[in-house]
């Protein structure tokens, strides 16, 4: 509901892990702003569409409003978002199938996406505290 009103997503923090927010906001079709970090967020993002500026309020709502003066297409900013993730699991995918090769397994593994379960699972708040407390947060799924 959140994602469908805005206009643009903003990543602000300097310093964390994979930013799950970033590349949602993206594949909600929003251009994304964000500030210098180091952790993974800007893995997808492009400058097409997207603007790394100085942490400072100003800068931040400078290109705030100029991402939203251009007017991108939300599906462009998802296709292009899409291409990019595609060619990250295709190289999962590969890497994986090499291993089993060079393992001598006859199994392989095919596109689109041959896993059941997600990697990730998004969990009420009371679970992923207990989760986050037991030390099994982000875990593979499984059956």
């Amino acid at each position: 509901m959140h994602l469908n009103r805005a206009a643009v997503g903003i990543c602000l923090s300097a310093i964390e892990g994979p930013m799950f927010a970033s590349t949602e906001y993206l594949l909600a079709g929003l251009p994304v702003v964000t500030t210098p970090n180091h952790g993974g967020r800007d893995l997808y993002l492009d400058d097409e569409y997207s603007l790394t500026v100085p942490p400072d309020p100003r800068s931040i709502a400078e290109a705030v409003l100029a991402l939203k003066e251009r007017r991108i297409p939300r599906a462009y900013i998802r296709s292009q978002t899409l291409k990019r993730v595609e060619r990250d699991r295709r190289r999962f995918i590969d890497l994986v199938n090499e291993i089993f090769l060079e393992s001598g397994s006859l199994r392989r593994l095919a596109m689109p996406w041959p896993f059941r379960y997600p990697v990730m699972e998004w969990l009420p708040p009371h679970i992923a505290i207990d989760r986050s407390l037991s030390g099994t947060v982000d875990a593979f799924i499984t059956a």
